[in-house]
């Protein structure tokens, strides 16, 4: 499993993720009802990526949650495909973010539609408005709703235009804990609650926060008497209009 986040301040957008990818095994419970079960962990698993096409000056970061395997291979296969499709496009099809969203889900609906269940994307960008760049993060989440039906999920959740609309994105696994720790009340209410001021973190700021959330729910998912579905290193990265970085990444590790 996972933990993702998405960071949106005016200097850029950060992303991290922990490095655990959990390998789950379908089992029977004792009133015979099929439950996936973790049975073993590998901690090197890639879930932020650049998917920038190579000869325009366009960035994309895309960044994976979700226990999907579409087509019984790796998702790393697919984003390189879907890297490779997007700098085959014309540069005016890939000026607005909400159009790669789309090139993403017309990928990912051809596989059978159980392959991809539960599998999630943030697409993070940056649209053109007035001569200005502005970030621009769509989530995507295929499913199969209650009653059997596949269900595409296409929400544009930031394009900051003013200093509220800053803030962070997260989900997987261990987003419960990031909900729970951002949203602390005083039950007396003794004590107002005081909100983080997106707008002015420094770049800096931003990638030490991502990397405090993501360690908060890595040591929480430690501690807790059950198999921990997060962990591994920290992965941190930042998409700028002309960049993406990988902040923390070591001579051998094989990201595409």
């Amino acid at each position: 499993m996972t933990i993702v986040t998405v960071l949106y301040i005016p200097e850029g957008i950060i992303l991290g993720s922990d490095t655990q990818a959990t390998i789950f095994k379908m089992q029977k419970d004792s009133s015979g009802k099929e439950i996936f079960s973790p049975v073993n962990a590998y901690i090197n698993a890639q879930k932020i990526f650049d998917i920038s096409p190579k000869k325009y000056d366009i960035r994309f970061a895309l960044s994976q949650f979700g226990i999907a395997k579409p087509g019984k291979k790796p998702l790393s296969t697919h984003v390189f495909t879907i890297r490779e499709l997007l700098n085959k496009k014309d540069k005016s099809e890939l000026l607005l973010v909400e159009k790669v969203v789309d090139y993403i889900i017309s990928y990912f609906s051809k596989f059978e539609h159980k392959d991809v269940n539960r599998l999630g994307f943030y697409l993070c960008g940056f649209d053109i408005e007035d001569e200005n760049f502005v970030p621009c993060v769509f989530l995507i989440y295929f499913y199969i709703d209650n009653e059997g039906k596949f269900q595409i999920k296409k929400d544009l959740v930031s394009k900051p235009k003013i200093e509220t609309d800053y803030t962070v994105s997260w989900s997987g696994e261990g987003s419960w804990i990031i909900t729970k720790l951002l949203n602390l009340a005083d039950p007396a209410q003794n004590i107002p609650k005081a909100e983080i001021p997106y707008h002015l973190l420094s770049l800096k700021d931003g990638v030490e926060f991502t990397e405090y959330l993501i360690n908060t729910v890595i040591g929480f998912e430690r501690f807790q008497s059950k198999f921990p579905k997060c962990g591994g290193k920290v992965n941190l990265a930042v998409l700028t209009p002309r960049e993406f970085l990988f902040l923390n990444r070591k001579k051998d590790d094989l990201f595409i």
